[in-house]
């Protein structure tokens, strides 16, 4: 069964609300989420707000390295802490 773009970004804000994504960020996220239309393709846009800290999800610490998304842990953490006390 093909969901709607409606239904669809239902159960985007849906799983982001259950997330263990911390406030304010969660509440920053779900604010920012939209639609918009490029070459006859509905795409679901999520802006993610410059933050002044690190966050966690749950426990765990994650960054982006090119088009992955990597658990990162130990003194990896403290380099990217490092970065938002410049």
């Amino acid at each position: 069964m093909k969901l709607t773009t409606e239904r669809y970004l239902e159960k985007i804000v849906d799983h982001i609300r259950s997330s263990g994504l911390p406030e304010p960020l969660k509440t920053q996220v779900l604010t920012q989420i939209d639609t918009v239309i490029y070459k006859n393709y509905t795409i679901v846009r999520i802006k993610v707000p410059t933050q002044s800290q690190m966050s966690f999800v749950g426990d765990d610490a994650y960054v982006r390295e090119g088009n992955q998304t990597i658990k990162i842990e130990g003194k990896k953490i403290v380099a990217v802490n490092d970065l938002f006390n410049k």
